[in-house]
């Protein structure tokens, strides 16, 4: 077998995980069976195209996939519900693919099953990560920054739970939405920022989590915080070619050349913002898309309207109250010249125990320091962030400053 067969059904594997998985769901409303399925399908291809791929392999996959799931019915005790199963299975075209298939419904069905109420936060993103995007154990795990055998037990039991507990594989009602939609918004978001925060987002998750946002939004074109994410992402992604260089190392906002930000891609995020914010119905991503926004359609890092970008931080911190977003507005305020208010801020912030051991507190203090030209103290909070840094590229780069700040000190 070629290494480059092996890549390509890899590939095909992550490509049609989530349509298949949530065909495959619509016909058994079993994630396990689902998944034996499809894993026996893949298993195939390695055996079946040794001697060349066939000509449409996703409709090959997906052919493959019905077959099987037919013969599973048939061996399972038959029903009338059964029967009519296999009757509109046998019906399928043989010859359609994956793409010419509509699953936006199936696939919607999937993500609200993965990530229901039901389950907790730390429990949807692995899972939708494995259901959804293809992503097998160990990648999740090396995306995650966990334990490949306790992410194996999580799954598991995650698996188990969303079987014994009966969780659907449906589309909410209307009345419902509101609700379930805030924890699918938030594990989506989630999912987007372990691909930010990975040089080269080798498992293409900004690329999985954009793509599962606008399937939301063919169902609800119109809802403002479903476009706010949207547009706070394609924002995010516009800028990702200039965030590492070519060793995989971390570059800041400021430095980073933004000659390879993707203009078009700012363009339609930020005309979806402008549309949405119309409809005055403002929220938390669309605040945070805003953010973004003002830093990407700035020319220069000099003429970015830190003022404005102060402000949008004070009213997010009014809709969604934390240190963090706090500590993001103190930021905010350094950049734009308040110093006094920042410090004031940060002073309050350091007493709150919920951040103490968060890094990026300590960059703020070294950073406020900086300004105030207080070299000393801003070296010994850089050392306190480096210490508790765990994102070993923003460890680098707060390495390589605190070294030019030394540098400085002794001459």
């Amino acid at each position: 077998m070629s290494e480059s067969l092996h890549q390509h059904i890899n590939r095909l594997y992550r490509q049609h995980s989530g349509q298949m998985l949530a065909y495959l769901c619509s016909i058994f409303s079993d994630i396990d069976f689902a998944e034996e399925i499809w894993h026996e399908v893949i298993a195939e291809c390695f055996d079946k195209w040794q001697n060349g791929l066939p000509d449409k392999p996703s409709a090959w996959l997906k052919t493959a996939a019905r077959n099987k799931a037919i013969d599973k019915l048939r061996h399972q005790q038959m029903s009338l519900q059964k029967a009519g199963l296999i009757k509109s299975l046998l019906c399928e075209s043989d010859g359609s693919t994956l793409q010419e298939i509509d699953f936006a419904d199936e696939q919607l069905k999937l993500i609200f099953c993965c990530c229901h109420p039901a389950l907790e936060l730390d429990k949807q993103v692995p899972l939708t990560l494995n259901i959804i995007c293809g992503l097998k154990t160990h990648e999740i795990a090396a995306a995650l920054l966990v334990n490949v055998k306790s992410l194996e037990q999580r799954l598991t039991r995650t698996k188990n739970k969303i079987k014994q507990a009966g969780i659907p594989f449906s589309i909410p009602e209307p009345k419902e939405l509101p609700q379930r939609l805030n924890g699918v918004l938030k594990t989506i978001y989630l999912l987007f920022n372990h691909g930010v925060n990975h040089p080269n987002d080798e498992y293409k998750l900004q690329d999985a989590a954009i793509r599962l946002t606008q399937l939301m939004n063919r169902m609800l074109p119109h809802h403002a915080e479903l476009n706010g994410l949207l547009a706070l992402m394609m924002f995010h992604r516009a800028r990702s070619e200039a965030r590492f260089d070519e060793a995989g190392n971390f570059i800041p906002l400021s430095l980073q050349d933004r000659a390879l930000w993707n203009t078009e891609l700012i363009g339609n995020a930020d005309k979806l913002l402008q549309q949405t914010m119309k409809q005055q119905q403002i929220g938390s991503y669309q605040l945070q898309a805003a953010i973004q926004g003002l830093h990407c359609l700035a020319t220069t890092p000099e003429t970015t309207d830190w003022q404005q970008i102060e402000g949008l931080y004070g009213l997010l911190v009014r809709i969604e109250p934390s240190p963090v977003i706090e500590l993001n507005a103190a930021v905010a305020a350094i950049m734009a010249g308040h110093l006094l208010r920042a410090r004031e801020l940060i002073e309050r912030l350091s007493k709150v125990k919920e951040i103490q051991q968060y890094s990026a507190l300590y960059v703020a203090k070294a950073e406020l320091f900086l300004k105030l030209e207080n070299i000393p103290d801003s070296i010994r909070n850089f050392e306190k962030a480096i210490a508790l840094c765990q994102v070993i590229h923003e460890k680098n780069y707060l390495n390589s400053k605190l070294a030019s700040l030394k540098n400085t000190l002794s001459h």
